[in-house]
C-alpha cells in the first residue's frame, strides 16, 4: 500500500484536523470522525516504516482515550501532513507542492480566533497572526485544513456556540452575541448549514433541555 501521498488522503487528513481542531481540548469524536480515522489508520499501513509508525500511534490513540488525546490526536495528524517518503520529495523543495500552514503559525491563528471569537475577522488579520503573508495566507490554509477561510472561521464559531449551549448558562441570543454572529437568525442558519439541526434542538439532545439552565438563588 502506497504512504499517504495522494490527494483523497490529504484532503481526509485535513478534514480530520479541521475537526479536532475545532475540539479544543475535550475529545469527543462523532461516529464519521471514529470511521475516517480508522480508513487513515489503514491507509497508512505500508512498506514504508514512518507511516506504519504513526498508523500505530494514532490506532493507540483512538483505542485508548485520555485527557490529552485531542493535542495527541492533533499531533500525529500534523506529522502525517508534513510527511512525505523521499519518493515526493524532491517536488517538494521544487516548488511543486505549495507548503501548507505550519503547526505554529496554525496554532497562532487558532489563538487569535479564540480570543477574539466575538469580532469580525478579516483574512489580513488572521494572516497577521500566523505570521504569513496575507498573498499566501489563504492558500496555506486550504492545503492544511481543506477549507476556506471563511469556512474554517465560521467552523470555529459554531464549535464554540456548541461549547456554549453544552454549558447552558447563556440564551440562544447572548450566544449569538459572545461568538460573532450578528443576529440569532445568523447563527441558526450557520449551525444548520453545519451542524445538521438548529441549536435549540442539539441543546435538546446533547442536555435534555432547549432552554439555559436557571442559576440556583441563595434565600
Amino acid at each position: 500500500m502506497n504512504p499517504v501521498t495522494s490527494s483523497p488522503d490529504a484532503a481526509l487528513v485535513s478534514s480530520l484536523l479541521t475537526r479536532i481542531d475545532a475540539m479544543e481540548r475535550h475529545w469527543q469524536p462523532d461516529p464519521a470522525t471514529v470511521r475516517d480515522l480508522e480508513t487513515l489508520i489503514e491507509r497508512l499501513r505500508s512498506d514504508d516504516a514512518v507511516c506504519t509508525r504513526l498508523s500505530a500511534l494514532l490506532h493507540d490513540s483512538l483505542a485508548n482515550p485520555h485527557a490529552h488525546t485531542v493535542g495527541m490526536m492533533r499531533g500525529l495528524l500534523l506529522a502525517v501532513h508534513a510527511y512525505r517518503p523521499a519518493s515526493v520529495e524532491s517536488d517538494r523543495y521544487s516548488g511543486a507542492i505549495e507548503p501548507g500552514l505550519t503547526a505554529q503559525e496554525r496554532q497562532r491563528v487558532l489563538d487569535h480566533i479564540h480570543a477574539h471569537l466575538d469580532t469580525g475577522m478579516s483574512v489580513a488579520e488572521l494572516a497577521a497572526a500566523s505570521g504569513v503573508a496575507p498573498a499566501q495566507f489563504s492558500r496555506a490554509l486550504k492545503r492544511t485544513t481543506g477549507l476556506s477561510v471563511r469556512r474554517w472561521l465560521l467552523l470555529q464559531r459554531v464549535e464554540r456556540v456548541k461549547h456554549l449551549l453544552a454549558l447552558g448558562e447563556l440564551k440562544l441570543d447572548q450566544i449569538a452575541i459572545a461568538c460573532g454572529f450578528s443576529s440569532q437568525s445568523h447563527l441558526n442558519k450557520a449551525f444548520v448549514q453545519l451542524a445538521g439541526t438548529t441549536p435549540r434542538n442539539w441543546r435538546l439532545l446533547r442536555c435534555g433541555s432547549a432552554r439555559p439552565r436557571t442559576p440556583n438563588r441563595k434565600n
